[in-house]
């Protein structure tokens, strides 16, 4: 269902009734679909992100108003890492100003600073 729009989904823990007399069984799986809906923003939440919002929408590859989606998602935290900038990243949806939206919010803690040398000579 997360990769079909709809991000709130939750699937409660089946319930299983056997009937030992007839040898017949009744499961009973709860879904709650949460409503579906679209790509809202990008929130950036934390202090001292490597960089902002915008930056992040760049590296997403969904735009705002896109059906949710959510291997895309998953896909922007790989993107985020994989920059070298940030060490991890927490990317999620929260419910978005409308019923229709979902935001995305994204917490990242920078990587470790690191240093690049370099010597060049002319003989």
């Amino acid at each position: 269902l997360k990769n079909e729009g709809y991000p709130f989904a939750v699937v409660r823990d089946p319930e299983v009734v056997i009937d030992h007399e007839t040898r017949l069984g009744d499961l009973d799986m709860t879904v709650d679909p949460g409503g579906k809906r679209n790509f809202g923003r990008i929130v950036q939440t934390g202090e001292k992100q490597p960089f902002d919002a915008r930056h992040t929408q760049r590296l997403a590859r969904f735009k705002p108003g896109e059906l949710y989606n959510q291997a895309e998602v998953d896909d922007l935290k790989r993107a985020l890492i994989a920059t070298g900038i940030v060490a991890v990243a927490d990317v999620k949806p929260v419910p978005g100003p409308t019923p229709d939206t979902a935001d995305i919010a994204v917490w990242l803690e920078p990587a470790p600073y690191r240093t690049l040398a370099g010597e060049a000579g002319y003989g």
